[in-house]
């Protein structure tokens, strides 16, 4: 969002824009390599206090000109993840029971059309040994700088009933939770 910076025309933070403009961000391994604010400061000469002042005022600015001037997202990417549910292939301390990380399936795409919830998408490339094709059941969306991703999760063979049916047994099971909590609460006061 190094371009976003023009939008701010306080005048005390322009030196720190100047020097945000000449860092590069790199993704290692899907983790961001951010300069530190103790070494920002270091680079201006401030102290790392007035440093972090600095960065908060221009956080905000550069939020409330959004207001004013909305951010175009430019690009759009599409990470399908075929997968049975987590609680399904893990263990009670967490650990993964069998082939299942051998049998998922996770590409990024450019979709024309993103697909909707309990619908079915299919994948020619995929192992037929693994999961190649899925019941959409959860669509996230992440917004980083100018890029919007799109994070589709699809169940391989599970299908809207069940999942409607799986989601009924837990919200009874947070229902009989709640209730418990408030039982225990009155026997402790």
């Amino acid at each position: 969002m190094k371009d976003e910076l023009r939008r701010i025309k306080a005048s005390r933070l322009q030196p720190l824009i100047g020097l945000l403009r000449t860092k590069k961000i790199e993704f290692i391994d899907g983790a961001e390599e951010i300069p530190s604010n103790k070494k920002l400061a270091a680079d201006l000469g401030i102290t790392v206090t007035k440093c972090n002042a600095w960065l908060k005022k221009l956080r905000q600015e550069l939020k409330y000109s959004f207001f004013r001037n909305p951010l175009m997202v430019n690009e759009i990417e599409c990470r399908v993840l075929i997968s049975r549910h987590w609680n399904e292939y893990h263990d009670d301390k967490g650990r993964t029971i069998g082939d299942e990380n051998e049998r998922m399936f996770s590409l990024d795409v450019v979709l024309p059309v993103i697909p909707r919830m309990g619908e079915e998408i299919e994948f020619e490339l995929a192992d037929r040994n693994g999961y190649y094709r899925g019941t959409v059941h959860e669509i996230i969306h992440e917004v980083i700088g100018k890029k919007q991703r799109i994070v589709i999760f699809a169940h391989p063979y599970e299908n809207e009933y069940e999942r409607w049916m799986r989601q009924k047994v837990k919200y009874e099971d947070h229902k009989r939770w709640l209730k418990y909590r408030e039982l225990t609460k009155d026997i402790q006061r």
